[in-house]
């Protein structure tokens, strides 16, 4: 009881108590976490330091908040950890960091390790089984792709004899730069890992940064979770749905997605390298039942974006897309682009002009890819329909600009290895340099046929 009125915060069936550096988690006074439970982990000089290795100080700001500040005395790192719990089974979390005048950390990571009896994982894409391995493994298995920013990650409920142990959502603010979404199954420590990691670039080594954000959510129901997390970013037809995700627009035809990992995504090009929408942090209002309206602002780049998307009719989505450059730029190229699954394997213009995929996808290949076609705006492209059994139907999908200025083109592109996917591309080459301003990057339309 003393240490929990010290170090403790507690509502319902939860308590969370801070100890050696991290947080653990108990529900019906059951722990759910596993070593540390919740923490931290930097990299600095080409080591890494996790919290449990700090000196810490706790403040029992409230009933309801507490705040811990941890020192590693061996580099002079500092971390202030702010945390909130309220009556839904919500914590909230907040982590700033300071780094002392001659330290560099380059990577920092926020995790939830819990008990292994947890078998069902998900997040923004996906939900799936975690595979158990021999408990002598002492390697950390990734099960979820270390290159997609998922907004939310979590573990499902599992059943107990007395009960069961709830679920576990972890999200992150879109206010604060996250660069990775993880999640781990480790063996030999009996536990899965949800990560959040950033890559850190402070612009003084003495700065305070905040490096994480978010709530983590006990006890959800994530049916119902899911559900309200997909329905505030999508629009729908009959048979069409579309998902944005994070600076992606993904196309779903009953059920099964036909674009490919970048998917509905502007891309800009400088000399400083490639600008991808999925790279900028983005809000999304949903303006009406076939209307999204969502503002992405890029985090190493002075511009922002704002997509209109509205559903209109028989499979048509108009988009629209204005930029906003906040200081004098220079754009070597502009893209806005549809990248669609590798299993269509022709393409076609006005419905006329027809092409085949190549079968295989170059490797070792510049940023330039395949150019299969390109022509003017007045153009519209598209790949064939893919004809089979049902569950292997392929919509055709038409990608129409309505810019009318001969310097943007259409292009049909194919990727490389990597990515494996079919591009329909609006481009302008050479922009030059653009100045503080805004204007209209794109305006065009994407067609679902129903097969």
């Amino acid at each position: 009881e003393e240490e929990l009125k010290k170090t403790g915060l507690i509502t319902g069936r939860l308590k969370a108590i801070f100890s050696k550096g991290g947080i653990k988690l108990y529900w019906d006074e059951k722990e759910i976490t596993k070593g540390l439970g919740i923490h931290t982990a930097v990299l600095c000089e080409g080591r890494w330091y996790d919290s449990g290795q700090a000196k810490w100080e706790i403040e029992k700001e409230s009933e309801h908040t507490l705040i811990a500040r941890g020192k590693w005395q061996r580099i002079g790192l500092v971390q202030a950890w702010k945390l909130k719990i309220n009556k839904k089974s919500e914590l909230f979390w907040n982590v700033d960091m300071e780094a002392g005048e001659e330290v560099k950390p380059r990577e920092c990571q926020v995790n939830i390790m819990v008990t292994n009896k947890y078998k069902k994982w998900f997040c923004v894409e996906e939900c799936s089984n975690f595979t158990d391995k021999p408990v002598e493994d002492e390697y950390w298995h990734a099960v979820f792709n270390k290159e997609k920013l998922s907004k939310f990650i979590g573990v499902v409920k599992y059943e107990t004899e007395s009960g069961y142990m709830p679920s576990i959502v972890m999200e992150y603010s879109e206010k604060e730069r996250i660069d990775i979404s993880r999640i781990f199954n480790a063996p030999y420590q009996k536990a899965r890992i949800l990560q959040y990691a950033s890559f850190i670039k402070m612009k003084r080594s003495t700065d305070n940064q905040r490096i994480f954000s978010g709530r983590i959510i006990i006890g959800k129901n994530i049916e119902e979770y899911l559900a309200k997390a997909d329905t505030a970013t999508r629009i729908a037809s009959k048979a069409t749905t579309l998902v944005f995700d994070s600076g992606r627009g993904r196309f779903f035809y009953k059920g099964r997605e036909i674009t490919k990992k970048l998917c509905m995504y502007t891309s800009l090009r400088s000399v400083y390298g490639w600008h991808d929408s999925s790279q900028a942090i983005w809000e999304v209002t949903k303006a009406s039942d076939t209307k999204l309206i969502a503002k992405g602002k890029w985090r190493y780049f002075p511009i922002s974006q704002l997509w209109e998307i509205e559903f209109q009719s028989k499979g048509i989505f108009t988009w629209s897309v204005t930029m906003k450059a906040f200081e004098k730029i220079t754009i070597d190229r502009e893209q806005t682009n549809v990248m669609l699954s590798s299993e269509y394997n022709k393409w076609i213009v006005n419905d006329k002009e027809k092409g085949v995929f190549p079968e295989q996808f170059e490797e070792d290949i510049s940023d330039d890819w395949s150019r299969l076609w390109m022509g003017s705006t007045d153009n519209k492209i598209g790949v064939v329909k893919q004809i089979g059994e049902e569950e292997k139907i392929l919509p055709a999908v038409t990608f129409r600009s309505h810019l009318k200025d001969q310097k943007y083109k259409m292009a049909i592109v194919n990727s490389d290895a990597f990515f494996q996917g079919r591009l329909l591309q609006c481009l302008r080459m050479n922009r030059g340099e653009l100045c503080p301003g805004e204007f209209s990057y794109f305006a065009g339309e994407i067609i679902i046929a129903n097969p």
